[in-house]
């Protein structure tokens, strides 16, 4: 597994609480659309130990012809992590590993529905920069995203031509994205679930209620954490309108 330091480039608010952070491209580093990665502080990994307290794992929103790393986190006060990393500047070294995909666009002549939450709308932008750039194979996207503070990200993305092969439908409730989703009609359709365990049991359910077959979903886990994910979804507490 390789591991890069890369210092801080760039660290902008894009939306209340939330900052995307950008990173050099390490020499040698390519990834696919719907990529993550590991990012910790430095001292957080030696030779000896690891600290799991300094270790996040984060969605990529960019793709590699872009020529940058971007990242989006939300700064919680209360999680000791994120106010280290708010308290950052440019030029300050993190370390970035264990980058790999598990949500690489399926190109079965299928419609793409993308449901998400939050900052998880970041690995929804890679995936649509990746159809930008080769449509071949996916008639049209539809993405349908939950959270107040997160309805204007990307919108210069998801307004660009070609508007009539792809929609996005943001909404600030569980029950608004629920109604989104009793109103789909395309039984064939693909399903690509990012956000919070809690976010893909309710979705998931959802989804296999109305026909959906489970090899349709997309979830950003390993095949054996897939397998028992669904197998234990009913374990799963569900998702509270706090979490919204």
């Amino acid at each position: 597994m390789s591991h890069y330091i890369e210092p801080i480039l760039g660290q902008r608010e894009v939306a209340p609480g939330i900052v995307q952070l950008t990173f050099a491209i390490p020499q040698g580093l390519t990834w696919q659309e719907g990529a993550h990665l590991h990012l910790a502080f430095p001292d957080a990994l030696t030779d000896h130990e690891r600290d799991p307290s300094g270790i996040r794992h984060m969605s990529i929103a960019t793709l590699p012809q872009e020529g940058h790393v971007a990242l989006l986190t939300r700064l919680r006060p209360e999680s000791p992590f994120k106010r280290r990393l708010a308290a950052q500047t440019l030029g300050d070294p993190m370390r970035l590993y264990d980058i790999s995909s598990r949500m690489i666009l399926q190109r079965s002549q299928r419609p793409l529905h993308f449901w998400s939450m939050g900052v998880g709308l970041a690995t929804v932008r890679s995936l649509l920069m990746a159809w930008r750039a080769d449509p071949c194979g996916i008639p049209c996207l539809h993405s349908h995203h939950v959270g107040a503070d997160c309805a204007a990200l990307f919108a210069e993305e998801f307004t660009a031509r070609p508007v009539e092969m792809l929609t996005h439908s943001p909404c600030t409730s569980r029950r608004a994205l629920f109604s989104q989703l009793e109103a789909l009609q395309e039984p064939d359709a693909l399903h690509y679930l990012v956000g919070s365990d809690a976010f893909l049991k309710d979705l998931s359910g959802a989804l296999l209620a109305r026909g959906v077959p489970e090899e349709h979903l997309f979830i950003d886990k390993k095949p054996h954490v897939r397998t028992l994910f669904f197998k234990t979804r009913h374990l799963i507490r569900p998702l509270t309108r706090s979490l919204l």
